[in-house]
């Protein structure tokens, strides 16, 4: 536990035009249909909180929640993710307490250092599956850090992190992947012109891959929450395939209550 890292179904629609309703959360703690089109949003009139979903996940299941924080840009919408991470922490720590039902591990990723041979130092930040206080503590520790490429970040190599270190966890618990950025992955191949290779991940790990390793884990869930541009990317549809969202309009403990990231009430006398 508190190890530092010291390395570095709802789907939107692939097609052009189509359009699928989505929840999306809106502050505060309410929710509302957006329509996605071409990966962009369009709020909804309805405000009203959504009926009970089938199989709407409960507070009885204890789960693992990684929560990943884009680090590089400018210190103003790095600082909006990194608070918006920490309502979300906080939200899971009151609903769950420091009982085991949640472990979290936090995860930041800053930009690629442009030296040769120092491609992965200090990409990756954090500590791994922990009880929330501590994820809270390391969260803390987080700073902004330069955007060295515009519109990608290293995605991937948090993907590629959370992957490595699946083998041996429990089963039985959920899994949660909540991604906080705004730049979209690297591609994970070079296509030999300067332009194309400025957006490849430098040690050519491919998002998609690693992202389907993450979706065939036992209870994956993944959620994506975006800042920045109107648009959101194909790369954020498919990241976020359980719930997609702005940053700005969505409410971080609304959102955990619905993911069922509260304990179940204990019953006086129960047991």
């Amino acid at each position: 536990m508190g190890e530092v890292l010291r390395a570095g179904r709802e789907r939107g629609s692939e097609g052009g035009g189509r359009r699928e309703p989505r929840l999306v959360l809106r502050r505060p703690g309410r929710a509302g249909t957006g329509l996605f089109e071409g990966g962009t949003v369009e709020p909804s009139r309805r405000s009203a909180p959504p009926r009970e979903a089938p199989g709407r996940p409960t507070g009885g299941t204890p789960f693992d929640l990684v929560c990943a924080v884009e680090l590089g840009g400018a210190p103003g919408p790095v600082e909006a993710r990194l608070g918006w991470a920490r309502e979300l922490l906080q939200a899971v720590s009151g609903g769950a307490g420091d009982t085991g039902h949640a472990r979290v591990a936090v995860l930041g990723y800053a930009d690629h250092p442009v030296e040769r041979g120092a491609e992965n130092r200090g990409v990756i930040q954090g500590d791994w599956l922990q009880a929330t206080e501590g994820a809270l503590t390391t969260l803390s520790r987080f700073e902004p850090s330069p955007a060295r490429v515009s519109g990608v970040a290293p995605v991937e190599d948090m993907l590629y992190e959370l992957v490595r270190r699946l083998p041996g966890r429990d089963p039985a618990r959920r899994l949660i992947l909540v991604t906080v950025g705004e730049r979209r992955p690297h591609t994970g191949v070079r296509r030999g012109s300067m332009i194309a290779d400025a957006l490849s991940c430098p040690l050519l790990r491919d998002w998609r891959r690693l992202l389907g390793r993450f979706r065939r884990e036992p209870g994956a869930a993944g959620v994506a929450v975006v800042g920045g541009s109107p648009r959101i990317e194909e790369p954020w549809r498919r990241l976020g395939f359980t719930r997609l969202s702005r940053l700005v309009e969505t409410d971080a403990r609304a959102l955990a209550g619905d993911l069922g990231m509260f304990a179940p009430p204990v019953v006086p006398g129960a047991g």
